[in-house]
């Protein structure tokens, strides 16, 4: 099997509509990633690879405990998020290495599904929805 570029589509949402919507829980989740010393792209490589770089000053043992608490915090936030809109949200990444100048996203960004066939959850909340595309290399 070779390697080539492929499409990729998410809709996507702006983080001040998961504020919106859930503001105590998107504050956690931005405190607990302050103390552990990640940003947004290195909280969805997280994720998105089950790893992320240690931060400089920080044990294998401080990151994983730092990085159990993040992921109960984030799963909380998914949860409310679902019980206040309906719509299913998820931190996702897209490597910078792997995108070509038509990407719409690179890095971290946040993701919705339940939406098309247009749900209705997705028809109360559609303009508030973008759907982006963007290609990776594998």
């Amino acid at each position: 099997m070779s390697n080539d570029y492929y499409g990729c589509t998410a809709d996507t949402i702006e983080e001040s509509f998961i504020e919106q919507q859930c503001p105590e829980n998107l504050y956690e989740l931005k405190e607990a990633l302050k103390e552990a010393k990640l940003n947004f792209n290195q909280f969805c490589e997280l994720l998105f690879f089950g790893t992320s770089t240690i931060p400089f000053g920080k044990t294998i043992e401080e990151s994983n405990k730092d990085e159990e608490n993040i992921k109960k915090i984030y799963e909380k936030l998914v949860k409310h998020f679902k019980q206040m809109t309906g719509l299913e949200l998820s931190a996702c990444y897209t490597e910078e290495e792997c995108a070509c100048r038509g990407s719409e996203v690179i890095g971290g960004f946040w993701k919705v599904e339940g939406v098309y066939e247009l749900t209705e959850a997705g028809r109360k909340w559609k303009s508030k929805i973008t759907r982006k595309s963007w290609v990776e290399y594998g």
